[in-house]
């Protein structure tokens, strides 16, 4: 029996490799962690993902509470070898000096239905409220940025 589990084991450990079905591979080339940044920041990278997964890009200002909210900025849309960019919104003029998290989540279908009518209503009605992000496929990539101007 404790050969039959640990065969189980071994066998759901190699399974987990980064290129399997349903699995993906986000990497983020720019920013880099303590980057200086202005009202923008350019967000890019490359990502291997399911065809039915999307990537999407959020904010924050590091002081922020509760951690959990966050503002959602754009999808990330691959071009045909992988690599995506997202123009992200660092606050307004009185965060200038401060700690920014960029987060980039990937998201299954029906996330990132969510993510786009929020945006769609957002920017309706003007009002765009930092919201939790809703439930990744694959863990979140996180860089900080400093915030030292609003051009």
């Amino acid at each position: 029996m404790a050969f039959f589990i640990l065969a189980l084991l071994i066998i759901s450990i190699l399974g987990a490799t980064p290129n399997a079905p349903g699995s993906c591979v986000v990497r983020v080339d720019e920013p880099s962690d303590e980057q200086e940044a202005g009202r923008y920041v350019s967000v890019r990278g490359a990502a291997e993902l399911p065809a039915s997964h999307h990537l999407w890009v959020f904010s924050r200002p590091e002081s922020r509470r509760p951690k959990e909210l966050w503002w959602p900025q754009y999808e990330g849309k691959r071009g045909s070898d992988g690599k995506w960019r997202v123009r992200a919104r660092l606050g307004t003029s009185e965060n200038i000096g401060d700690e920014f998290v960029v987060a980039v989540g990937v998201f299954e279908e029906k996330e990132h239905q969510f993510l786009g009518s929020y945006l769609e209503q957002s920017w309706n009605t003007g009002e765009f409220k930092a919201i939790e992000m809703p439930k990744v496929a694959c863990p979140p990539v996180f860089r900080v940025v400093k915030k030292t101007s609003d051009q």
